[in-house]
């Protein structure tokens, strides 16, 4: 049978490992938080991200139109003046 000293620290001991349990749980649960955090951040940076280069595909859309428009616009003023092109030169 295990001496009041015994006891003691085995309770003791017990007591610790629970200490050392809680500590760990904390710190894993503020692991776990971070972590969620950064995600958010990384997954609000790429909608971000996103966005902007779909305002930017759609800006490049609409300069390319307007350049074809231009082209049209020039070639339809050119062809009374010069003939069809049709690159036989």
């Amino acid at each position: 049978m295990p001496s009041a000293a015994d006891w003691r620290a085995m309770m003791d001991g017990m007591r610790s490992l629970q200490t050392s349990v809680s500590e760990m749980r904390v710190a894993q649960d503020r692991g776990l938080q971070e972590m969620r955090e950064a995600h958010e951040t990384a997954l609000g940076e790429f909608r971000d991200f996103r966005l902007a280069q779909e305002r930017a595909t759609q800006d490049m859309q609409a300069e390319l139109e307007t350049q074809r428009l231009d082209i049209d616009e020039m070639r339809d003023w050119l062809r009374p003046h010069y003939g069809p092109q049709d690159g036989a030169g």
